[in-house]
């Protein structure tokens, strides 16, 4: 039993990690959108700069994380394990 608890922990870590990656996308959007526009915005473009490469290293990751199968590669792992513990 204690396993299978183990195993399914491991399991929400995969959805923990995606959910985080997806708060820091909206977060991020969030403060580029806040910024201002207007002919004062200059004195935010350094800030702006570093958000965007903040969001662009993030969306990045996300897609090598896809790529390699990360999230799929945890529900296996999970799979695997509570068979291994059934048998």
């Amino acid at each position: 039993e204690r396993a299978k608890q183990r195993a399914s922990d491991m399991g929400s870590l995969g959805e923990e990690v995606l959910a985080s990656q997806r708060q820091l996308r909206e977060r991020i959007l969030q403060e580029l959108a806040s910024l201002p526009t207007d002919a004062t915005s200059k004195v935010f473009d350094p800030l702006r700069g570093e958000l965007q490469k903040q969001l662009a290293e993030l969306e990045k990751v996300t897609a090598q994380h896809a790529e390699m199968g990360f999230h799929e590669g945890w529900g296996a792992a999970l799979d695997q394990l509570v068979a291994l513990f059934d048998s």
